[in-house]
């Protein structure tokens, strides 16, 4: 009976054996599947580094083409003053634009309203226009301010057509 035991033991245990030797050859091919998994990520992962170094060098250039833009500004305060004349436009573009929102949703309010921001990007690209243009800085003060007085009469035009 011991024998019979033993050889009973003994053949579970080859089985077992074998079922872990399945296991391991299983894990041997998913080991596998991996690691070139891995490489084929290593490699796009080159691929995206390059790729952002290219985004980089691109970028460097764009800034370096900004600064040589600025650089032909002959003054900052031609800029400065018009960013605050843009400031001033933006805002009453806001009031106004609240205005027309906070009354009432009618479609003519909404027309109204894209009609004021559409006349703010225009004020905005024309400043920048005369801002980078020749003129003497008096010349671009003086055409700032009447592109301003300009739009806000517009604004104002347009608020009298919703009363």
């Amino acid at each position: 009976m011991l024998k019979k035991k033993l050889v009973n033991e003994n053949l579970a245990l080859f089985e077992r054996l074998n079922k872990a030797n399945e296991k391991i050859s299983e894990q041997g091919k998913t080991i596998k599947e991996l690691e070139e998994k891995i490489s084929e990520l290593k490699i796009l992962l080159e691929e995206e580094k390059n790729k952002v170094q290219v985004i980089e060098i691109k970028e460097e250039a764009e800034i370096s083409t900004a600064e040589e833009t600025k650089e032909e500004i002959k003054s900052v305060n031609d800029v400065e003053y018009g960013s605050a004349i843009i400031g001033k436009i933006v805002v009453a573009a806001t009031q106004n634009s609240n205005k027309l929102s906070a009354e009432s949703q009618t479609p003519e309010s909404k027309e109204q309203i894209n009609l004021i921001l559409g006349k703010t990007e225009v004020a905005k690209s024309e400043i920048l226009a005369v801002v980078l243009s020749n003129k003497s800085l008096d010349e671009k003060i003086a055409d700032m301010d009447k592109i301003r007085e300009d739009t806000v009469e517009y604004f104002e035009g347009i608020m009298q057509q919703y009363q």
